[in-house]
């Protein structure tokens, strides 16, 4: 597991989460934040891929870049939250959230949408992380 750089929180007097993630992450005093936009399943010459299970992985490859180019990592990150159109994309959001940020624990919440912006759009991702 990546060692946070943020103090994560599992409190005996709620339930335990549900897959991986924490249920509260503290950006102590001094710290910068960064609230990253929703970052969709576009690749970057502009197309969409097909399958939810696709644009899902497109959409953390996008918020991963999009860190990167801050000079920050999965370990900055915070909260997370992601917005799905098909209730059997949690499975994928899990496996791919999982695998990609590679033992990172922000806390998440995954909501079901009837759609998003575009209505190919499947799948939408916003963070905040902190340093």
């Amino acid at each position: 597991m990546v060692e946070t750089l943020h103090p994560c929180y599992s409190p005996t007097g709620a339930p335990k989460p549900f897959s991986t993630y924490s249920p509260m992450v503290e950006i102590s005093a001094g710290r910068r934040s960064f609230h990253v936009s929703g970052q969709v399943g576009v690749r970057l010459d502009g197309s969409l891929p097909n399958s939810g299970e696709d644009q899902m992985r497109q959409a953390w490859v996008n918020l991963l870049a999009v860190l990167e180019g801050a000079g920050l990592g999965p370990q900055h990150l915070v909260k997370v939250v992601g917005y799905i159109t098909r209730p059997e994309l949690t499975p994928a959001f899990r496996k791919t959230r999982d695998e990609l940020l590679a033992g990172a624990r922000p806390a998440s919440t995954l909501v079901g949408v009837p759609f998003l912006a575009q209505p190919d759009w499947q799948v939408e991702i916003e963070a905040v992380a902190a340093i």
